[in-house]
């Protein structure tokens, strides 16, 4: 009985490991998507890495960030071009995103996505 119940819980750590690495090896957001029992869109994630920045909420500065992208065969965030009238706004969300790890299995990598990130304060 306790060598069953061993060999099962090594069948559970390396199954889990294995389906970890599916992720890109964002461990933490491999969790966040398996407690929630779904996987998060791009937007949700992209939404965890840019968060409303402290130099634009001390200068009231509000603006649009557009941005064309694709997620590589490493589950990594491309951006192909961004464009805001905000130069700081667009400098720190590509510095952000760019090259970051996201959870997108099934994914048809070197498909080009767009995106819009509004800053607005409320």
């Amino acid at each position: 009985m306790k060598n069953k119940l061993i060999l099962s819980l090594a069948a559970c750590l390396l199954l889990t490991c294995s389906v970890a690495d599916g992720f890109g090896g964002d461990e933490k957001l491999y969790r966040k998507a398996r407690k929630e029992a779904r996987l998060l869109s791009i937007a949700d994630q992209i939404t965890r890495y840019v968060e409303y920045p402290d130099f634009a909420i001390h200068n009231n500065l509000e603006g649009v960030v557009r941005l064309s992208y694709y997620i590589n065969e490493q589950n990594q965030f491309q951006v192909v071009d961004i464009q805001s009238p905000n130069t700081e706004l667009r400098d720190y969300v590509l510095a952000q995103i760019h090259g970051k790890t996201v959870a997108d299995p099934g994914n048809n990598h070197q498909t080009l996505k767009y995106l819009k990130l509004n800053f607005k304060l409320n």
